[in-house]
Formats: C-alpha cells, structure tokens, sequence
C-alpha cells in the first residue's frame, strides 16, 4: 500500500509556533494542498523502517504518519518543547523520542537511523551544509532522507500571503535546486525517486518538490 498521510483529528495537536502551518492542514481547499504536499513525498517510500527521524516535527502532526512505517519514530526540532508534542501523542501507539535541538549537535546515537524526513525545512536553513552534516552523521550505511522543498519564487510568495504568510519572503532563503544539489554533495538521489505537486503540471510550474536520497 502506497504510504499515505493520516491526518489527526482537529485540535488534537498543538501548534508549534507562529510560523508553524498546523492551522493550514484544517482549513478548506488549503487543506487538502497542504496534505497532498505530504502525499508527494511519502509515496517514493519504501516501508517497513526500524528507525525513523523527523527532522523539524514542529506541531508533530506527521508524526502518527511516520509511526505506521515504522517500528521507532524519534523527532528534532529547534523551537517544539517535546513534552507538549509527546501528550498530544498519548491517544496513539507509537514509539516515540523528541528532542528540541539542532540537527548538527542532537544527542542521536551515530548511524542509528534508517530513515530521515524533512519537509519544508531546508528552505529556511542558512548554514545548510551542517545540518546536512548532521543528518548524514544519524543515518546508516545505505539509510534513506527524504526532502520536501516548497517553490520558492515571486508567484510562491504571492500564494503564501493570500493564505496569510506575510513574511515568506524571509524566511525561505533557498529554492529546491539549490537544495537538492547541496544534497548530492553528500548523499545520491536514489533512480526514480523524485516527486511534485501538482503532479499533472510541468516540473517548471509545481508548487512542491520531493526527493529520496541515499547514504
């Protein structure tokens, strides 16, 4: 079965901070752009995992996802205290460690992760080689990452703030390209594990962009 995204019931979760789009996932039309965004990513999965990390969980709304694919799910992020997340999470049975740290320096046995996800993450970072570095330190010999990046242009920002996202502008630094080849300074994109959405339109003209990478 294609891994799809189990979005959790309203007001279940908490959301992260100002900037954190838990609101976004539960409002009409936008909702279903906001998960779908998800779905493009997921699908170039290939499941079961033993151990995967959620890079930036933010809300932890994904979290309930990643936990039907795998046996652990463990969680970074730099704002998200993990205790609020963690009782958000009591109704579900999944295995489950959080930690609010940075990605370079989080307390993760080396070589101990077999998956790594990151959605609408990268976009944001300035000092992008480290937190790569640091991703890379995590995952196994032959571990799998896999990356969402949104478009990141005039028309993107001008979408963003009709959703009310009024400083997009500075926030995202970066654009999928330049991500993505930063990547593969590192790691390999695996054949065939590249996705966007809309699906249907030119590569040129999507919103969003998924990749698979390979230690």
């Amino acid at each position: 079965m294609t891994p799809k995204m189990i979005l959790p019931p309203k007001g279940m979760f908490v959301q992260g901070g100002q900037d954190d789009p838990l609101p976004y996932y539960y409002r009409p039309l936008i909702s279903h752009l906001f998960t779908q965004r998800i779905n493009s990513g997921l699908q170039l999965l290939r499941p079961p995992y033993d151990v995967i990390l959620d890079v930036g969980y933010g809300s932890g709304i994904l979290l309930p996802t990643l936990g039907q694919y795998g046996k652990m799910v463990m969680g970074v992020d730099r704002d998200t205290e993990p205790e609020v997340v963690m009782k958000s999470l009591e109704s579900y049975s999944i295995v489950c460690k959080l930690f609010k740290s940075d990605i370079a320096t989080v307390p993760i046995q080396e070589e101990s992760v077999d998956l790594a996800v990151a959605f609408s993450v990268f976009e944001e970072v300035h000092d992008l080689e480290s937190a790569l570095k640091g991703v890379y330190r995590l995952l196994k010999p032959g571990g799998e990452f896999l990356v969402g990046v949104p478009r990141v242009d005039s028309i993107m920002s001008f979408l963003f703030r009709l959703v009310g996202y009024t400083n997009i502008d500075d926030e995202h630094v970066r654009t999928y390209h330049t991500i993505f080849k930063c990547i593969q300074n590192q790691f390999k994109m695996r054949q065939k594990a590249f996705g966007r959405f809309p699906s249907f339109f030119p590569e040129s003209a999507c919103l969003y962009y998924t990749s698979v990478f390979v230690k």
